[in-house]
């Protein structure tokens, strides 16, 4: 197992600890001890105790680990304390003794007085003056005010849109990359300089290491921005740099903040972390599984074109994603519309999905989507319940739920249907050993925890559902109810959508709408029908509510809460992907206004690619974030849908497809553009991240609980 060492800055600074990134590497399979920087004379080590970073001390203490992962946390324009300042002497430690050492946005600050002794003579990197812009290079700009997932996922101040070019690999990919960023006065990130006569003096100088010999300077990543291409985009010369090799150490982006919280920091991470592993030669034991989900499989509305056109631009993107899915071994969690609220409301099954009423020529291209997905049940696409009647977007039972709760037809399978009069509320539980005499007519056994009960009715008025719907008031933590919502949804997906089964097949699975998980008694019904696991929250409870948190584990009882992480650009109508004067009506779930706005007449195709890649690039790092969290990441089809080019919908990105009002407005296909860069980052760092399924992450939730 590789042994790495963490430096971090001391923990009395007022500085997000790396609990997230040490359980993110362990979790990789990677045994980790962590060393606090305090100051030039002071590192707080594990097994060597207080030394000097730069001391005979240090080089030994270090030599026992296969890698060092040096953090900064430092903002771009400050000269306080920072890790780099003891820890640049490393990078002139270059013997076969000496591991590789990974600096994570090394802060170059020209004013740093101790870098001025310790860094190498020939050192390619430009020190950086805030006052003099010919010293670094602003990679993006702007503030990001928005609280959805694509503008707060890594509570950075601001639009990181920053695709790089992979010079080992050749390949451009969408990731969160910055050396240093600013977080007072303009909020900027920015990139660093490289000197190119110290580069191309070290690429022509040969560097021996463990029996290997290199050149002792690599570019490894240069800023490659498609705005770039176009007149108003934001360009760089052939000195800006991302990423680069001096000896066996790597300069590496990414600096951490003190506003990040404990979950996203780690995230931030999720590239550049293994990838720098991966060019040092220090690989993990294992990948993390990544895989998807979406809601509503099948809904439509709000979506480009006519409703012939919607349906067959969802064919074709469910027939581009069955195929994806199928060819690596990986799955796309279906849940339906139909199992809490379309069914009923329409007269087919194809309509409760669509939620739209059909025409016979529409119903038969719906049809043919839903057999495409009800063949693949078993791999690309199983199919589960999809909860919205749990009663509030923080779980069962933490909002009183008002509406009546239709009931399904009872058969001999499903007899908690109508007009069976059935019990829908717990009445007086009490332990069937502890009970003298005959328990009253109506009394139920129940099975907890192995142990039987006497489910006592107390002959209230809403104990029993009576022949027809529940009205409300509803007691939404029982138990009771619980089986009748639950049975209702499995008997819409078996019988009425023609799945074998309502829980994804072998991976026993469901997912809840609204962020929702239900709680113990929806729980303990799913345990009872061998469910293995349901998505789960993180929400915070209610004030007053019947709250039911998710535990620590993400355990109850072998039951398996993976908390969700909802990734999508949401927007609606025809918009595309920006529509100046639409703006009150297409409403991407990320800002893109200031800069865009403003040039977005007169430097269009510049602009539309900035949005964009502010976009891809964090819902690219969203995802991995999720798969090193253990998440459960989903999308639903009207947001997906909705930038589509009805005459292409599997066109990529291009700032000339136009929406259908002729404005500026490309329309793309965000889906297939997201799981082809998933599917980049995979084939970059195959022994980091691999293509999976929900059981496997349940595995791993169940194997850490």
């Amino acid at each position: 197992m590789p042994k790495l060492l963490i430096v971090w800055t001391n923990p009395a600074s007022n500085y997000t600890p790396p609990a997230s990134v040490l359980r993110m590497l362990q979790r990789w399979g990677y045994e980790t001890e962590l060393a606090y920087y305090q100051s030039t004379t002071q590192l707080h080590t594990k097994g060597a105790g207080t030394i000097v970073p730069d001391s005979a001390t240090a080089r030994d203490y270090l030599r026992q680990f296969d890698a060092v992962l040096v953090f900064n946390h430092v903002r771009f324009g400050s000269t306080g304390n920072s890790p780099n300042d003891g820890t640049a002497t490393w990078l002139n430690w270059n013997t076969d003794a000496d591991p590789p050492v990974l600096f994570f946005g090394m802060h170059l600050h020209a004013s740093r007085s101790a870098l001025n002794t310790r860094l190498p003579s020939d050192f390619p990197l430009v020190r950086w003056n805030p006052s003099d812009p010919n010293t670094f290079y602003e990679a993006e700009t702007g503030v990001s005010s928005g609280t959805s997932v694509l503008t707060a996922q890594w509570n950075v101040a601001c639009r990181g849109g920053t695709p790089v070019r992979l010079l080992r690999e050749n390949r451009r990919v969408y990731t969160t990359s910055f050396w240093a960023h600013e977080t007072s006065g303009t909020i900027q990130i920015y990139f660093a300089r490289l000197d190119l006569a110290k580069h191309a003096a070290l690429a022509s100088t040969n560097f021996p290491y463990r029996g290997q010999t290199m050149p002792k300077g690599e570019i490894l990543a240069v800023p490659d921005y498609p705005e770039s291409a176009y007149s108003g985009g934001r360009s760089f010369g052939n000195d800006a740099i991302v990423a680069y090799r001096y000896a066996q150490h790597y300069l590496l982006p990414i600096s951490g903040s003190d506003t990040r919280n404990l979950r996203s920091i780690a995230a931030l991470y999720t590239f550049w972390l293994p990838y720098g592993l991966k060019c040092a030669g220090v690989l993990p034991r294992r990948p993390f599984p990544v895989y998807w989900e979406i809601d509503h499989f099948m809904q439509i509305y709000n979506t480009p074109g006519t409703l012939t056109e919607r349906l067959q631009n969802l064919r074709a993107l469910w027939d581009w994603l069955i195929d994806f899915a199928n060819t690596r071994n990986t799955h796309i969690i279906c849940g339906t519309v139909g199992s809490y609220w379309t069914s009923g409301t329409y007269s087919t099954a194809e309509e409760s999905e669509v939620a739209q009423v059909l025409s016979e020529s529409e119903r038969q291209i719906a049809q043919q989507i839903l057999q495409k997905i009800r063949m693949n049940h078993a791999r690309a696409t199983p199919v589960c319940i999809h909860d919205h009647v749990v009663m509030g977007s923080e779980g069962w039972g933490n909002a009183t739920y008002n509406a009546t709760i239709g009931r399904h037809a009872a058969t001999d399978r499903w007899t908690l249907g109508k007009p069976n009069d059935v019990r829908r509320r717990t009445g007086r539980v009490v332990l069937k050993e502890a009970y003298s005499g005959t328990p009253p007519a109506g009394t139920l056994e129940v099975v907890m925890d192995g142990r039987v009960y006497y489910d006592i009715p107390l002959g209230v008025s809403e104990e029993m559902t009576g022949t027809g719907d529940l009205s409300a008031p509803h007691r939404t933590a029982d138990y009771h109810l619980a089986k009748i919502v639950i049975e209702r949804g499995e008997s819409y997906v078996v019988d009425g959508l023609g799945f074998p089964d309502a829980f994804c097949g072998i991976h026993r699975y469901a997912n809840a709408a609204a962020n929702s998980t239900g709680g113990q008694g929806y729980w303990r019904v799913l345990r009872e029908k061998g469910v293995r696991g349901i998505r789960a929250h993180e929400a915070s409870a209610r004030r007053g509510s019947d709250a039911q948190r998710v535990p620590a584990s993400r355990v109850w009882n072998g039951l398996v809460l993976p908390i969700e992480r909802q990734l999508e650009i949401p927007g609606s109508d025809a918009g595309g992907f920006y529509h100046g004067t639409l703006t009150s009506v297409v409403r991407p779930t990320f800002t893109i206004a200031n800069d865009l706005t403003t040039n977005w007449g007169t430097q269009y195709e510049a602009m539309a690619w900035r949005g964009y890649q502010r976009v891809l690039t964090t819902a690219v790092n969203a995802w991995l974030g999720c798969a090193v969290h253990y998440e459960a990441p989903y999308q639903h089809p009207p947001y997906w849908a909705s930038m589509v080019n009805p005459a292409d919908p599997l066109a990529s990105f291009d700032p000339a497809r136009f929406s259908l009002y002729g404005a500026n407005n490309p329309h793309f296909s965000f889906v297939k553009d997201l799981f082809e860069q998933m599917d980049a980052v995979i084939q970059i760092l195959p022994a980091f991240y691999r293509w999976g399924t929900v059981s496997d992450v349940m595995d791993r939730i169940e194997e850490e609980a």
